[in-house]
């Protein structure tokens, strides 16, 4: 039993040396942006925001910190007001790498307080990372009877089609009409279990160490998953436009009849500021059904409003200053930017119904 003893004293010794050790190169060589876990997975295998505690977010000197809340949305707790607007897109939508009160929710959550007063109507952000229309729909089926919103406000961006054909969870049921089918998605079970274990949290902010394996774990899951999908983009491809228009309809329609079920008001803007300046892009199925998205949402009677040209004008000369310096997504200013074209709207369409 002594022996037994000293060996594994040994053992845990060794252990916490080469960690320190690994610690201490990892810092001097390549030391890690350290971010913590904000993501969970439903049952459904839905990827949302989890629904309390904080997180930190950092690249390069540039740090954050989100706060969650119930409905997993993003400093954002829900409040006792007349009217809830869930607001719904990627994470141009979360604020990525933007501090709360400088995201463009909270900016028009601002302009509504002092054009209707406060605590009248509240935007609920639960955007998320990754998501598209697909994910819009999965999150208000599972979540919206719980939610009770309003109003459900989504912003579109370059890839939320593309991503829906991709990620699921739903497809085409045929190649002629817009009903839908489920695709189960895959359940991360090391993902949950890693988020479960005491800690864990803490070594992500605060060892390079942790972080550089963790990194290592999603360049290694994320191959996985494109080697996984080839198959799915030589099919996407060769069915490129009538398909992806209506998979983007039978989206948007299923979530219509959502909301016309619940009394929930829905409206769409599109953010792209991806100007479709090159043949990749106008062969993006994303760019294909805003090609349609007027005729689209007409149909549907969805109010829609397309900034997508205001916001490639303005990005033209201004990129660098608008966007996170080693990022892409939009910092303060062009958050701003995003609050102030998308404010008329706001004020004269979706505030109207409430």
């Amino acid at each position: 039993m002594k022996d037994f003893v000293q060996k594994f004293f040994l053992v845990v010794v060794s252990v916490l040396i080469s960690f320190v050790l690994a610690e201490v190169v990892i810092r001097i060589v390549s030391p890690q942006n350290l971010s913590g876990s904000w993501r969970i997975q439903t049952e459904s295998g839905l990827q949302v925001n989890k629904s309390d505690g904080r997180a930190r977010h950092q690249l390069g000197h540039r740090i954050v910190e989100y706060r969650f809340h119930r409905f997993h949305t993003r400093d954002t707790p829900p409040e006792n007001v007349p009217y809830r607007i869930l607001v719904l897109g990627d994470s141009f939508t979360f604020g990525w790498l933007l501090n709360a009160d400088s995201t463009f929710v909270s900016l028009l959550q601002s302009k509504t307080d002092s054009f209707i007063g406060p605590k009248k109507v509240q935007f609920l952000n639960a955007a998320a990372g990754g998501w598209g229309t697909g994910d819009y729909l999965a999150f208000v089926e599972e979540m919206g009877a719980e939610i009770r919103p309003d109003g459900i406000l989504i912003f579109m961006n370059f890839d939320d089609i593309s991503r829906s054909i991709k990620n699921g969870p739903f497809s085409l049921k045929d190649s002629v009409g817009l009903e839908l089918e489920n695709t189960p998605r895959p359940i991360s079970k090391t993902k949950k279990v890693l988020n479960s274990l005491p800690g864990y949290q803490w070594f992500l902010e605060h060892s390079h160490a942790v972080q550089f394996l963790r990194n290592r774990f999603v360049v290694f899951s994320l191959s996985r998953l494109k080697r996984g999908a080839n198959s799915d983009n030589k099919a996407e491809k060769s069915d490129f436009g009538n398909r992806n228009v209506r998979l983007g309809t039978a989206l948007f329609q299923r979530l219509k009849e959502w909301g016309d079920r619940n009394g929930t008001k829905i409206f769409v803007i599109n953010i792209s500021w991806r100007k479709p300046d090159n043949i990749l892009m106008q062969l993006n199925p994303t760019q294909k059904f805003f090609s349609e998205s007027d005729l689209v949402f007409s149909k549907l009677r969805i109010p829609y409003l397309n900034i997508s040209a205001q916001l490639h004008e303005r990005m033209a000369n201004s990129k660098s200053r608008l966007t996170i310096d080693g990022d892409p997504h939009p910092n303060e200013q062009g958050a701003r930017i995003i609050a102030e074209s998308t404010w008329p709207f706001i004020r004269d369409v979706v505030l109207q119904e409430f």
